[in-house]
């Protein structure tokens, strides 16, 4: 080989290296210019999802406070139920150990008039009765 065509090579790598170099620098500003377009649409975005991000926060605030009432408000109704339930025990209980014994002297009562008026007054017997 001679000292020509390795010049010649040489002058080959050294074109190639320059336009490897040139392709990378153009890679490069396009990378560069993509991320700088693909940062400003993000910063598009989170500026325009801001307020909606603030109103939606603040209905979360506003749900969180309705639940946090609702607790409160069932808890209270709860605690009228039981409430209830236990005066219609109380209610319940009196009504078996005063009102039912009254109501069952009252019949007792009724029986014996009843009773004591067939006793004085019989009824006539049946006509089946009466014509054996």
């Amino acid at each position: 080989m001679d000292l020509q065509t390795t010049n010649v090579w040489l002058a080959v790598i050294a074109i190639t290296g320059v336009l490897q170099m040139a392709m990378m620098l153009a890679v490069a500003y396009y990378v560069t210019t993509i991320v700088r377009r693909a940062q400003h649409a993000i910063d598009v975005a989170v500026a325009d999802t801001r307020p909606l991000v603030r109103q939606v926060s603040a209905a979360l605030d506003d749900v969180s406070d309705l639940v946090e009432r609702t607790r409160r408000a069932e808890a209270s109704v709860t605690a009228m139920v039981d409430r209830v339930g236990t005066t219609v025990d109380h209610v319940k209980t009196v009504a078996l150990t005063k009102i039912w014994p009254a109501s069952t002297v009252r019949m007792a009562w009724m029986i014996f008039l009843v009773a004591s008026c067939l006793v004085r007054y019989p009824l006539a017997p049946a006509r089946s009765a009466r014509s054996a």
